[in-house]
């Protein structure tokens, strides 16, 4: 109904302000011996929010780019992130 771009923009947005707030709230938690429970369900939330952006940009860069270009963004972005972790 709004639209992939918007959505994935909506998404993002998300990730960005509502991620950090509940990773926060779960140290919070964690560290003042908070209970486990609340742990969980806040770490279940932290997770939908998290994942569920990525199916709509993975739908988007599926129509949006020719396969080789897929491939080589996928390839650089995972041998950048192996270069950092090393």
């Amino acid at each position: 109904m709004i639209g992939r771009r918007r959505a994935i923009v909506a998404g993002a947005l998300v990730v960005l302000v509502v991620e950090p707030a509940l990773y926060y709230v779960m140290i919070i938690n964690g560290t003042n011996g908070g209970s486990m429970g609340l742990t969980l369900v806040l770490a279940a939330i932290f997770q939908i929010f998290l994942i569920a952006p990525w199916g709509i940009v993975t739908t988007y860069i599926c129509e949006r780019f020719p396969t080789h270009v897929r491939a080589s963004g996928y390839g650089i972005g995972y041998s950048v992130a192996m270069a950092c972790v090393q």
